[in-house]
């Protein structure tokens, strides 16, 4: 499990990491370049403290992001409609427990 706790940067960092692995948003343009490995593009859309924060940016992936997560634009775009692909499954499964229930009379 990823430790939020532990992503270089602000709190809000940390909550678009959270949504990108879990939810499987799109991440900002910064966010983006980071996850992509386009080290120009990251520092093109870094902020100031972000910019600081590069070589934390890399570390973090290394040992804290499942290599499937990030690395490249392919890997990027196939993380994320995988995880949209299963929320759709999980969200069309239905409630197991309203499989069981029976009617009352």
């Amino acid at each position: 499990m990823t430790d939020y706790d532990k992503v270089p940067g602000s709190s809000s960092m940390a909550k678009a990491m959270q949504l990108y692995l879990e939810e499987g948003y799109a991440p900002g343009h910064f966010l983006t370049a980071v996850l992509t490995n386009d080290f120009v593009g990251a520092v093109g859309h870094a902020d100031r403290e972000n910019l600081s924060l590069l070589r934390e940016w890399a570390m973090y992936l290394y040992n804290e992001i499942p290599s499937k997560a990030w690395g490249s634009k392919e890997k990027l775009k196939a993380y994320i409609e995988g995880v949209q692909d299963q929320k759709l499954e999980d969200s069309q499964k239905g409630d197991p427990l309203e499989e069981n229930v029976i009617p009352m009379l």
